[in-house]
């Protein structure tokens, strides 16, 4: 979870992320906050045990039904 302050009314501007995973949109998202809306603050925020994180321990097997974006992102997070 990726949390910003965005003046002058400093409303949130919220990213989440399974897996605590960054790709091209949320990096896009982030600079866009960050630099256009000029965010000063950017807080990131991960907790314990994560689902993504747990599921790309487990053996291929147990994935095996899982829907294609699931499997990428359990790759993505097994590639790291």
């Amino acid at each position: 979870l990726i949390f910003l302050l965005i003046p002058p009314l400093f409303f949130s501007f919220v990213i989440r992320l399974a897996g605590n995973t960054v790709d091209a949109l949320a990096r896009a998202s982030l600079l866009y906050a960050v630099l256009h809306l000029q965010s000063p603050l950017v807080v990131v925020l991960g907790h314990e045990k994560c689902g993504a994180v747990t599921a790309a321990l487990q053996p291929d097997e147990a994935l095996a039904d899982a829907p294609g974006d699931i499997k990428t992102l359990v790759r993505n997070i097994q590639s790291k």
